[in-house]
């Protein structure tokens, strides 16, 4: 059964935020949005505007149109503001490690 459109924006807004380390909290302070709203949207439960859209877009730091963007199972490809988000975690991971080593 295809997913609605709804559904593929509230898969997205979840997987793009949980890439860039974000809570809802941060996320929804970031994109000046309720936690709540934040919840709805991630659970398919709200309608989302046009506004909201281009507001949590901007606050994870990717454009708008990808959160429209289908699934692709099993194609192994990423977007580029994916492997950018990791590569950011790994540089902070590798911060924090260097940091602990310090500390011994």
């Amino acid at each position: 059964m295809a997913l609605t459109l709804k559904e593929i924006v509230a898969a997205n807004v979840k997987r793009v935020r949980l890439l860039t380390g974000l809570t809802q909290a941060e996320l929804a302070k970031r994109s000046k949005l309720s936690e709540v709203y934040i919840s709805r949207i991630e659970n398919s439960a709200n309608n989302l505007t046009l506004d909201s859209i281009e507001q949590i877009a901007a606050a994870l730091g990717v454009p708008a149109l990808q959160l429209f963007e289908g699934s692709k199972a099993g194609s192994g490809k990423f977007a580029r503001a994916n492997v950018k988000a990791i590569r950011q975690a790994l540089k902070a991971l590798e911060a924090f490690l260097d940091q602990m080593e310090g500390e011994r």
